[in-house]
């Protein structure tokens, strides 16, 4: 098989999954829907349980929110670096395959 012929099945292959991803969406908001007249929010069907969750307020941390709360305090550049750099967590990432979709 040619490198062309295995790109050519890659991008029909990603186009099926987008299409299945966008599915999945339009279901998953069509049951949050129908959920509203279920006691509870709740449906099971073959073994799956369907629960609908109200929306609400979710706390976070992220590494630049930290940064900025550190920095605002005005601590000295050294005392900054020595709490980041405690803060770090170094870890291997494993090599890939990106695709992205440049034009027609």
């Amino acid at each position: 098989m040619t490198i062309q012929q295995i790109a050519q099945d890659l991008i029909a292959a990603k186009e099926r999954a987008e299409d299945a991803e966008r599915e999945y969406t339009r279901k998953r908001d069509e049951m949050y829907n129908a959920l509203l007249a279920q006691p509870d929010y709740k449906f099971e069907h073959e073994g799956y349980r369907f629960t609908r969750t109200d929306g609400g307020t979710v706390t976070t941390v992220t590494k630049q929110t930290v940064i900025d709360a550190l920095q605002a305090e005005n601590l000295p550049p050294e005392v900054l670096q020595r709490i980041i750099g405690a803060a770090l967590v170094e870890s291997n990432r494993w090599g890939g395959l990106r695709v992205l979709h440049v034009g027609a």
